[in-house]
């Protein structure tokens, strides 16, 4: 299962690179996104600041399906793996999740 978004913008703000499929260990809801953090070592490709977590838009279309998709794979104990390009703030934004 993948959902990605449209990819109609450039490249260096699409999927920058993909990050392993690992099991969720964090996840926190915020007003405007949420941050979410796995058991696979943390890559920020585009050099976005944060240490440990990822990012989902909750003002993006598709928001509702990739937090979904986290929050079944956390509460099931499985693996996924997340798109990363761009920045969300100081967080690589997650543009896709698979599992």
């Amino acid at each position: 299962m993948c959902w990605c978004e449209n990819k109609s913008v450039p490249f260096s703000l699409g999927v920058a690179a993909e990050v392993p499929r690992s099991k969720v260990t964090y996840v926190a809801p915020w007003e405007s996104h949420v941050d979410v953090v796995t058991s696979a070592a943390h890559i920020d490709p585009e050099g976005c600041g944060a240490g440990q977590y990822y990012r989902i838009d909750l003002s993006k279309q598709g928001a509702n399906a990739k937090l979904s998709t986290i929050l079944a794979a956390y509460m099931a104990g499985k693996d996924v793996g997340l798109s990363i390009g761009g920045c969300l703030g100081n967080a690589p934004e997650i543009q896709g999740v698979r599992f």
